[in-house]
């Protein structure tokens, strides 16, 4: 709108520059007042003309590169997403993306970093390649904390933290659980892990089993839920 010059911006005043602004994007008030104040900073230096198109043509470049970036970050996303499609139905990749919080694109990443989950003998195998197993501190006759060992894939254990951070709310897939950990009087990054570790766990379960995902099994213990069946 203001052709990347601060000169314009503060030649049309605060007013018009936020009304300008507001009718092609939507923007907070408090960053097109720190927007319009930068532009006010920049212009008390006195530059020459010359100056003023070298860098507007600058910001020109450097904004193209963005879109660009921008644009190829969406390609890429959309690529990952039709993966996920392909893997759901070779069942590959468990259906969960119907699940509030959970993305189809979070879960390909998953089974990116895991390779097929039926590869894995056991719970335990995919938490020692994931690093969230746990281990004690040992040394002679020392016994310390428990701790995650952190010998698996830092990446997996990224995404993974990612994946799971939208479902943590009280309603959500781990909210209940979550916030009963937190109630316990566990810290909120341990909380996070000890759900990063069922979430893991529960992936492992459904590729090896075949099952769709059931609500009713997820909320009920074992022994309750082979009764009730």
């Amino acid at each position: 709108a203001y052709a990347f010059n601060p000169y314009h911006i503060v030649r049309a005043g605060y007013g018009r520059f936020t009304a300008v602004v507001k009718r092609r994007v939507h923007a907070r008030f408090a960053t097109l007042e720190h927007l319009f104040d930068r532009a006010e900073q920049s212009v008390r230096y006195a530059k020459t003309t010359a100056e003023v198109d070298l860098l507007v043509d600058r910001l020109r470049t450097l904004w193209s590169d963005y879109e660009r970036l921008v644009a190829r970050r969406k390609r890429v996303r959309t690529q990952i997403e039709q993966l996920g499609e392909q893997l759901k139905a070779s069942g590959d990749l468990p259906a969960l993306d119907h699940l509030k919080g959970l993305t189809l694109f979070n879960l390909t990443r998953v089974a990116g970093q895991t390779g097929p989950l039926t590869d894995f003998r056991s719970r335990r195998a995919v938490l020692r390649y994931a690093g969230l197993n746990l281990r004690e501190r040992q040394s002679g006759s020392y016994r310390g904390q428990t701790r995650l060992s952190k010998k698996g894939r830092p990446l997996l254990r990224k995404i993974l933290g990612q994946t799971v951070f939208p479902v943590l709310r009280r309603r959500f897939l781990y909210g209940g659980y979550y916030h009963r950990k937190r109630e316990e009087g566990m810290i909120g990054s341990k909380a996070k892990v000890a759900v990063m570790r069922k979430f893991l766990c529960m992936l492992h379960s459904l590729a090896c089993s075949g099952d769709a995902f059931d609500p009713e099994r997820f909320s009920t213990c074992e022994s309750q839920y082979a009764q009730t069946a």
